[in-house]
């Protein structure tokens, strides 16, 4: 969504019910595949210039990989996030980022 004509948000979801349909382990979640993961972006033009960039990576609970079974217990939620400014001049580009 542009917001301003400086400033453009941007945000995706997914919702993944993934488990196996066959074998010893049908029924269960697929190990490593969280059921719910979001992403969150802003990205703003202070001058044409100088850009600045911002991002939240949300990924859900997951069974670790490995555990087809579902028995070793969920891994915790976790967010994510990157951070980048960067400066245009002439032919060159700085950017600086985390």
């Amino acid at each position: 969504m542009q917001v301003t004509p400086k400033w453009l948000v941007a945000t995706e979801y997914h919702y993944i019910d993934a488990e196996f349909t066959e074998g010893d382990n049908k029924g269960n979640a697929l190990p490593w595949v969280a059921m719910h993961t979001a992403t969150l972006q802003s990205t703003v033009h202070f001058t044409q210039d100088i850009l600045m960039y911002l991002e939240g990576i949300y990924t859900g609970s997951r069974y670790k990989d490995g555990d087809t079974a579902n028995s070793k217990g969920k891994l915790p939620p976790y967010w994510l996030s990157n951070f980048a400014l960067q400066y245009e001049l002439d032919q060159w580009l700085t950017t600086l980022g985390r």
